[in-house]
């Protein structure tokens, strides 16, 4: 069996991420739960759901779980989204990796193994969070929802069921999202 492991290293770099980020508010298991959302992808914007789609989620769960910690997860090619969406969220609880000077893929093994819930759109960072066995969210684009499945007892994938889906393109032409 292939199995994921976050190490020592990696998770006292996310623990540190967490604390600059979310000052105050010390990791204490269940009380302050960690949410992590992803609306990025390599493989094209028609993967993503939006930025103030993710920032209205981000916000709708600040509001319902005050106590929970939501970060906006990001790579170094998205920063600036990922700084748009904690904006456009306008609440304390929201936080991101964007401001963040280094992010290896080691961070956020870290990170993803300290969450209590994932929402991602079809990409990388879903595939790590149901490595860990954090109960996940996928939103799904263009992909083929039989091909990449993650965990099918941890993750919900929900997509629109279009005529044109599945079609596996990079942008959609047609702006479905």
């Amino acid at each position: 069996d292939v199995e994921l492991v976050a190490t020592a290293t990696e998770l006292a770099a996310a623990d540190a991420a967490l604390a600059s980020l979310f000052p105050g508010r010390p990791d204490a298991g269940p009380s302050t739960p960690l949410l992590v959302l992803n609306d990025n992808s390599a493989s094209g914007t028609a993967r993503a759901w939006g930025g103030e789609k993710l920032a209205g989620l981000a916000r709708w769960l600040a509001e319902r779980l005050p106590r929970a910690r939501i970060l906006i997860h990001c790579g170094p090619a998205d920063r600036d989204q990922a700084r748009a969406v904690v904006v456009a969220a306008a609440h304390p609880a929201v936080a991101g990796l964007h401001d963040i000077a280094d992010l290896p893929i080691g961070l956020s093994k870290g990170i993803f193994a300290r969450a209590a819930l994932a929402v991602s759109s079809d990409s990388g960072p879903r595939h790590i969070a149901a490595a860990f066995g954090v109960p996940t969210v996928a939103s799904m684009g263009p992909t083929n929802p039989r091909v990449g499945r993650s965990d099918p007892t941890g993750c919900v994938e929900i997509r629109l069921d279009l005529p044109c889906s599945p079609c596996g393109a990079r942008e959609c032409p047609l702006g479905h999202h």
